[in-house]
Parts: structure tokens; C-alpha cells; sequence
């Protein structure tokens, strides 16, 4: 039987021995080293999601009060997430699609190792049990991890099997607040379960240091879809947002997501919201995720990351490895990367 993961764990053969001589090249910039790794964590979760060991995880992340969780609430279709004008989440939310769940049904991780499961019959029910349990204003200790299944019939990504996280601001760029540290360390392990990285940034804030601090230390390297959220709070020009983007944060994989949950709420302004264009983004992002998809996409980033530096080109072994495996996929379905390589056959060294 044919391996479909062959491929990628022979691309990812290349790509650690190009890290290993990236490592020892003091001459090379440092921006090429961080697309490997970036590279490598993208094939290490297609191979994590084919294996089956894995689910679809699209994770929501951002400093404090960047309306990740009333993003959520939009994709999600309905007010099911706690949300205020002060940051309010401490716990990591995961949200997944369950038929055989009559309404909702929260699971409870509890910091002290207990696991509970509760069933809910609203989703006002839902909401004070997230608060509770999941929120600083809950009362309650803050659980370490809650889930929530349901039917959402309206929800797009869940609907594509996918499993949508909210998570807690992560404040990593001041002072030694514990509750703080506690909040950021919990959304900072959810970024390692996470396939596709939401970064949220307010319209009015775009560059502060908190958002910088996170990007900078966990984010980037990720390869995160970028969501300017509360575009609405700046209505003038939304070039300008994109432009801040760009500036603050370097190079993203695409144009940066201008999206207003106000307007999303609307019938009349939906369409101009962003919420289409996020949902459709996300849905690319995951595709790409796929095997059979994945590795086109894969190859590209192999070739822009290393093309200008023929000395981090390993032995060519390797390159006929992965020349083989692709060969040897059933039904032609390796013929278009084949292509690409046999278009290229000094790079690929075929």
C-alpha cells in the first residue's frame, strides 16, 4: 500500500538538512532560517492531520480585548462566547461540531484534574457556564481547558469537521501579574494544537506592544492569517489598515483580513464586514492542510526559502527520495509535482 505521507516525510528530510546547514551560514539573513522553520511546522501538521492523530484546529489569538472571542461568536453564528468591553477569557475554548449532542454539551476540564460534562439547554445557558468556569468575572476557579459540542448548523468551518479555539490574551510584553502569566502560558500551549493561527489586531491599536511583543515571540513564525478586527473604528480609509499591517508586521502570506462584527450582525452591511472573505480564507488555509493539496503549496515555499542560496542545497540523495515518493503515488496523482520539479531539474536535482 502506498504511503500518501511519503512525500512530505521526504520533504522533510530536506528541510531538516537545509536547517542544519542554514545553522552553521553566519552569512545567512535571518528572515530565510525562520521560513524553514515555519516550513517544517507546516508539513509536521499535515503529517500529524493524515496520521489522524489530530483534528482541525483553527485557534483565535491576539494581546487583550482584540474581540477575539465576538469574532468567534460571528463565525459561530450566534452569542455563544462571553464578551465585554474588558478582556474577560482565561481559559482556552474549543468548539466542535457533534450531531449526536441534542443542544450543547460543555465539557469541563477543571484545574484540579476533575473532568465534568454538563448539558445546556440555551445558549444563554452556555454562555453563563463559559463565563463561570472560563471568564475573571466567572467566581468560579478557572477551568484549564473547556469544550463545547453542539449541532451549529450555521457554522461554516465546524461544518468542514474543523474545530474552532478561543483563547485567553496573551500578555506577554509587561510586568510579572501571576494571573496574567497564567492566561498567556494557557493561549501560548494552544498555539502548539493549533493549524491555522488567527492573529487578531484591533484597527485602533495595529503596532502596540503588546501585539508586537506576542507576534514576535510566538506568532510569526506560524505563518498566521492576519485579522484587523473593529474595522469599523476606523472607516476612512481601510488601505491604510492594510499598509499599517505590512509595516508592523513584514510580509503575511496574504492581505490582512479587514473584518467588523458590527457590520456582520447586518443583513445590509454583511457583505462589506470581512466575515465572507475570513470564512473563505480559513477554508483555503485548511485545504492546504491536506495531502493531497499540501504539497504543491509545500514545494513553493521550499524553493522561495533557498533558491538565492545554492550551498544550503543537500545531498542529492535526498532530493531523488522525494523525487521517488511522488513518483510512486497511485492514480497520477503526483503528475503536477513532478512537473514542477522536472521544470526545475538543477534545483530539484533530478
Amino acid at each position: 500500500m502506498v504511503d500518501p505521507l511519503a512525500p512530505f516525510n521526504a520533504l522533510a528530510v530536506l528541510v531538516n538538512q537545509t536547517q542544519d546547514l542554514a545553522s552553521k551560514d553566519d552569512k545567512l539573513p535571518p528572515g530565510r532560517s525562520e521560513q524553514l522553520v515555519a516550513l517544517a511546522h507546516r508539513i509536521g501538521k499535515i503529517r500529524d492531520l493524515e496520521n489522524g492523530s489530530a483534528k482541525k484546529r483553527v485557534g483565535v489569538f491576539g494581546a487583550p480585548n482584540r474581540g477575539k472571542s465576538t469574532l468567534l461568536n460571528t463565525l459561530l453564528g450566534g452569542d455563544v462566547l462571553p464578551m465585554a468591553q474588558v478582556p474577560l477569557s482565561t481559559t482556552t475554548i474549543e468548539i466542535e461540531q457533534d450531531s449526536s449532542v441534542e443542544q450543547w454539551r460543555l465539557v469541563i476540564n477543571h484545574a484540579s484534574g476533575r473532568i465534568e460534562s454538563r448539558d445546556c439547554e440555551s445558549t444563554q445557558e452556555v454562555a453563563e457556564l463559559l463565563e463561570r468556569f472560563g471568564s475573571r468575572r466567572g467566581g468560579a476557579e478557572p477551568a484549564e481547558r473547556l469544550r463545547l459540542k453542539g449541532a451549529f448548523p450555521n457554522c461554516r468551518i465546524l461544518g468542514m469537521g474543523g474545530v474552532l479555539m478561543d483563547t485567553p490574551g496573551a500578555e506577554v510584553a509587561f510586568g510579572s501579574d501571576e494571573r496574567l502569566e497564567a492566561e498567556a502560558r494557557r493561549a501560548v500551549e494552544a498555539l502548539g494544537n493549533t493549524h491555522v493561527v488567527l492573529f487578531c489586531i484591533r484597527a485602533d491599536q495595529i503596532g502596540s506592544r503588546s501585539d508586537n511583543d506576542l507576534y514576535e515571540k510566538h506568532i510569526r513564525i506560524l505563518s498566521p492569517v492576519h485579522v484587523v478586527t473593529m474595522k469599523d473604528k476606523w472607516p476612512d480609509d481601510p488601505g491604510y489598515l492594510v499598509d499599517e499591517v505590512f509595516k508592523q508586521y513584514g510580509l503575511t502570506q496574504a492581505n490582512p483580513i479587514l473584518f467588523s462584527a458590527v457590520e456582520a450582525r447586518s443583513s445590509e452591511t454583511r457583505a462589506t464586514s470581512g466575515i465572507d472573505e475570513l470564512e473563505g480564507m480559513i477554508e483555503r488555509e485548511l485545504e492546504k492542510l491536506s495531502s493531497e493539496a499540501g504539497l504543491i503549496p509545500c514545494l513553493r515555499d521550499y524553493e522561495l526559502a533557498i533558491e538565492d542560496y545554492p550551498r544550503l542545497r543537500p545531498h542529492r540523495i535526498h532530493f531523488l527520495n522525494l523525487y521517488h515518493a511522488v513518483e510512486n503515488q497511485p492514480d497520477g496523482s503526483g503528475d503536477l509535482v513532478l512537473a514542477r520539479m522536472n521544470a526545475a531539474p538543477e534545483f530539484w536535482k533530478t
